[in-house]
């Protein structure tokens, strides 16, 4: 959780007696999806429970399908899982739901995202998608401290480079030592730099090639 945390918003909440308080964030939601993504899980199957987190969603992957077909799960209340210790395990902390009632909270996560939660399931693998909201403050902040990074290691000579590189993607280093002045060993300290930043690639060979500057 501590890891998924990193992907959604999850605010904190300070009740009267200065302890945090239970929300009703995005984390609440995947919480449980998570307690229930563990219950279900087949542990002696030959493929593995998986969580795979991508740039705009969080999808989690069990061997098997579901015991019921994805339009029933709000209008049944049938909770069936693989390792019920499990659920009691996290149920006796106050962690998930009763059983059956947990997929509310997991369907909430399109009040609070905009996004709706999709499950799939066929002979063979269960999925359950969580699509992250477009606006999310913890990725904003997060993408904000990168690039705060990133500025703060480019200098104004890696500056200057760079943009002449980006005026003359055509230009070989060489010829970038001879507008500046610079050694070629600096030269290539800075051309280093750029490309582990990620500001900077080269497509095709050095001669006929072109630098790719990233906007």
């Amino acid at each position: 959780m501590r890891r998924l945390r990193n992907f959604v918003d999850a605010p904190y909440i300070e009740g009267p007696d200065i302890f945090g308080t239970e929300d009703n964030s995005q984390l609440f939601c995947l919480r449980e999806g998570v307690v229930n993504f563990c219950a279900h899980s087949d542990y002696f199957a030959a493929a593995h429970p998986t969580i795979r987190v991508f740039n705009d969603k969080i999808v989690m992957q069990n061997p098997g399908r579901f015991i019921l077909d994805a339009t029933e799960f709000r209008s049944r209340v049938l909770s069936m899982p693989r390792n019920p210790s499990i659920i009691k395990f996290f149920r006796h902390p106050k962690l998930s739901e009763n059983a059956g009632y947990g997929i509310d909270k997991i369907i909430r996560w399109k009040e609070l995202t905009g996004c709706e939660v999709k499950f799939n399931s066929d002979l063979l693998i269960s999925t359950v998608t969580y699509p992250l909201a477009k606006n999310n403050s913890r990725q904003t902040m997060q993408s904000r401290s990168e690039n705060e990074e990133i500025n703060e290691e480019i200098n104004e000579e890696i500056k200057k480079v760079l943009d002449f590189i980006s005026q003359n993607p055509t230009i070989t280093q060489p010829k970038i030592v001879l507008q500046f002045g610079y050694s070629k060993s600096k030269v290539n300290r800075i051309i280093a730099k750029l490309r582990e930043l990620g500001l900077l690639t080269r497509e095709g060979s050095n001669k006929t090639g072109r630098w790719v500057v990233k906007k």
